[in-house]
């Protein structure tokens, strides 16, 4: 999944919103400064994520914490291949 985030232009904020990636075991293949404002810059990061359930505990601190942030779900090709090919056989 991709997550991007805006920060506020301030020492120490990309270190935070990384220091909580991996504390929740999660693991950042890509950051991409996406944006640079007067005050604030937009990264881009790539995660990777093995358990649903550490990406919904940073998705919940991300809101305790009023980080302005938004989710977007990569699409897995191959995944989607499959589901189309198996989607025309018929359940029993």
């Amino acid at each position: 999944s991709t997550l991007w985030i805006s920060l506020p232009d301030k020492p120490g904020k990309l270190g935070e919103v990384t220091t909580l990636v991996g504390g929740y075991n999660l693991n950042i293949s890509s950051v991409e400064m996406a944006e640079r404002g007067k005050e604030y810059i937009n990264f881009k990061f790539n995660l990777i994520i093995s358990d649903l359930k550490n990406f919904t505990n940073l998705i919940s601190e991300l809101k305790q914490r009023d980080f302005d942030f938004r989710i977007i779900r990569n699409k897995d090709k191959k995944n989607a291949f499959f589901k189309k090919f198996f989607s025309n056989f018929k359940k029993n």
